[in-house]
């Protein structure tokens, strides 16, 4: 993936911090649409102008593993330039480890809260990518508490 062909449609980008401390974040360009519908089968731009609500619902109901997938395609130019590789990555982001984690594992209790931050990023960079869309002004309805406009 070649971000820097996409300069002009590059967003503000979102972020999360991984189990391991790691700040990610999460930028949308036009290749990385494309790519993540190629890669994953996720299309985000249907995402973006479903009907109000009904975009940021299947985000947020989508499985811990496709939101790792679709985290993947969006991070790894910056995961490689760490010198991590998706096995790793995906490690980091581990919705599942507070059901695993032995009692002594330093990570225990914060898989939910890094998954849950992850598809926050995700969400935010969508609705940046989109700002006219659907998908923003749910999200944008959620950042005023729920509150309509």
């Amino acid at each position: 993936m070649n971000d820097s062909t996409n300069e002009a449609t590059t967003r503000p980008a979102a972020g999360f911090t991984d189990l391991e401390g790691r700040h990610w974040s999460v930028t949308l360009t036009a290749d990385a649409v494309a790519h993540v519908l190629s890669c994953v089968g996720t299309d985000l731009a249907a995402l973006a102008h479903a009907p109000p609500g009904a975009g940021l619902a299947r985000l947020v109901m989508m499985p811990p593993d496709r939101v790792r997938e679709v985290l993947w395609v969006v991070c790894a130019t910056e995961a490689r330039g760490r010198g991590l590789h998706i096995v790793e990555f995906f490690a980091a982001l581990d919705g599942f480890a507070d059901v695993v984690a032995p009692d002594d594992d330093p990570h225990a209790g914060q898989g939910r809260e890094v998954i849950v931050g992850a598809v926050s990023a995700l969400a935010q960079a969508v609705a940046s990518f989109w700002p006219a869309s659907p998908f923003a002004e749910s999200v944008a309805v959620l950042a005023r508490g729920g509150a309509a406009a």
